[in-house]
């Protein structure tokens, strides 16, 4: 299953249904469905699950996370040939999806018709090798999520998902600890920016299973920290509990002035923090999108981007209109993370996809007009590619975070068992 099906359903597990949702248009209603889907699949209730994917593919046909759901479920409740006809035009999206090990097709796999699936996306998968080596991490455990540079000072600061700490690796190459693992109640180490006016660092904290020290006092919290870049001090936190359910604060983009937005991708919103103020406030309701992930502000600050399951928000910042980025058909823009905005387009990581791409946007920056895909199906993204960060006129990336080396006690593997990390960079033409 693709990553933003597995942040989902820990959130359908999570929540349920007791979460109040007061979402409007596509995003919000497909959202609505996506969790009324999986809380039947939980439940094996597979016609109710069949007929909840069936309703959000009539309102967002074009969406992967929708085309695979309604695979999964139409596969599911014996829908042999409809489960297919999704597949097939998946496939035509070139997205390399990861599909013949989920165990919810195992119904399709000795049919004609998943072998030719099979063939078109073993046809897809073509290597695009643009990147370079930016350089190496030798703490294999880390298991590194975010990543952001600093162009006053050279450095690159990491966030950690499993040892609850930031590092950082300075203009010499020399790595050391920014703050010490669970300091000032830091939790698993996510999306993170640095202010460079302003000499800060903003980085998203949250409860995970598989981070040291998860246990009942931790669960469903998550915040925003902002420290002083030359004292490694704690400035600020901006912290939320499960109160109001569980969070996950996954990864943020600042503001020329000084404030941020933040995405919640167990909570399926967005949130504003305000110059000066010290609340996280909703900019859109709870539930509104699923899974959103990477989050990018237009030059002007005027629009605001925002990746989830389905593909790419948008929200307009001066009038509050929230609407789709548009794109050709067969362009699929869904689970994007580490998304950043570059001259006139928008990049992103697409995991489960392996590639890193960018998108070309108009000149009303409400549509892609086309994609280039910047590096595909490279080796080392079997160890899942997170995120990335710019670096003048080059994208750096985590290219193997290794955060699917897990055991069979649902652990991380040991650092005996895993490789160096690799950080990858690949240029940008203007």
């Amino acid at each position: 299953m693709t990553r933003t099906y597995r942040i989902f359903q820990a959130a359908a597990l999570i929540l349920g249904t007791s979460l109040v949702c007061w979402a409007q248009g596509d995003a919000g209603i497909v959202s609505n469905l996506f969790r009324k889907g999986e809380a039947a699949y939980q439940k094996r209730e597979y016609g109710a699950f069949l007929e909840a994917m069936e309703q959000a593919w009539q309102v967002a046909p074009d969406q992967p996370d929708v085309l695979y759901g309604l695979a999964r479920a139409s596969a599911l409740a014996g829908k042999s040939a409809q489960a297919i006809k999704a597949l097939d035009k998946l496939a035509a999206m070139d997205l390399g999806w990861n599909a013949p090990q989920d165990p919810d097709l195992a119904s399709l796999r000795d049919l004609p018709g998943f072998r030719s699936f099979l063939a078109k996306l073993d046809k897809e998968r073509r290597p695009v090798a643009k990147s370079v080596p930016a350089f190496t991490l030798t703490e294999r455990d880390l298991f590194p999520e975010g990543i952001a540079y600093d162009p006053v000072s050279g450095a690159f600061y990491l966030t950690s998902v499993a040892k609850r700490k930031i590092v950082v690796r300075d203009k010499s190459g020399a790595v050391s600890d920014f703050i010490s693992p669970g300091q000032d109640g830091f939790l698993s180490g996510l999306g993170i920016k640095v202010d460079a006016q302003r000499r800060m660092l903003w980085v998203c904290t949250a409860d995970t299973p598989r981070m040291e020290g998860h246990g009942p006092a931790t669960a469903g919290l998550s915040g925003v920290f902002t420290y002083d870049l030359a004292t490694k001090k704690l400035l600020k936190k901006f912290v939320l509990d499960a109160t109001t359910g569980p969070h996950m604060l996954n990864d943020l983009v600042l503001t020329s002035q000084g404030g941020a937005y933040v995405t919640d991708s167990l909570a399926g919103a967005v949130y504003s923090i305000a110059p000066g103020q010290d609340n996280l406030l909703l900019l859109t309701p709870y539930g509104y999108y699923l899974a959103p992930n990477g989050i990018a502000l237009s030059p002007d600050e005027s629009r605001l981007f925002v990746a989830y399951a389905g593909g790419v928000a948008t929200v307009n910042l001066k009038t509050g209109e929230r609407g789709e980025l548009a794109h050709p058909a067969k362009m699929a823009l869904g689970g994007m993370d580490g998304m950043a905005f570059y001259r006139d387009s928008l990049i992103g990581i697409q995991s489960e996809a392996r590639r890193v791409a960018r998108f070309f946007l108009n000149k009303a920056m409400d549509k892609v007009d086309r994609m280039e895909v910047l590096e595909a199906h490279n080796p080392l993204f079997a160890g899942i590619p997170t995120t990335g960060t710019l670096d003048g006129d080059a994208f750096v990336y985590i290219a193997d975070s290794q955060v699917n080396a897990v055991g069979s006690d649902g652990r991380f593997l040991p650092a005996d068992k895993l490789q160096d990390i690799q950080v990858l960079k690949v240029a940008l033409a203007p």
